[in-house]
């Protein structure tokens, strides 16, 4: 996202709302984008590929995702893009988690 922005790239809207998602973290549920999965013997999902290292997890912390959210969001405002209902639904969910209300 920074970079995009650095560069002065376009970014779509939905771009902007998944963003926001994606601020709100997916603990609570999993995200797969792309192929589907390969499947081991026992039937469970294959994360790892052949010689694809998993990226190290970073924790943030609901203060951090805050900002983040409210940083995408006030640059949403200033090419007047408006949020979308789940997009809102992001940040109330980040608010609450923050406990910020």
């Amino acid at each position: 996202y920074d970079d995009a922005v650095a560069k002065s790239l376009l970014v779509e809207a939905q771009t902007f709302y998944n963003l926001l998602n994606l601020c709100d973290g997916l603990s609570d549920r999993a995200v797969h984008i792309g192929t589907p999965r390969r499947a081991n013997n026992d039937g469970s999902a294959d994360d790892n590929s052949p010689g694809e290292s998993q990226p190290d997890i970073v924790k943030v912390s609901p203060r951090e995702r805050r900002e983040h959210a409210f940083r995408i969001k006030k640059h949403m405002e200033s090419i007047s893009l408006p949020l979308n209902e789940p997009a809102y639904t992001a940040l109330i969910r980040i608010l609450s988690k923050a406990n910020d209300t």
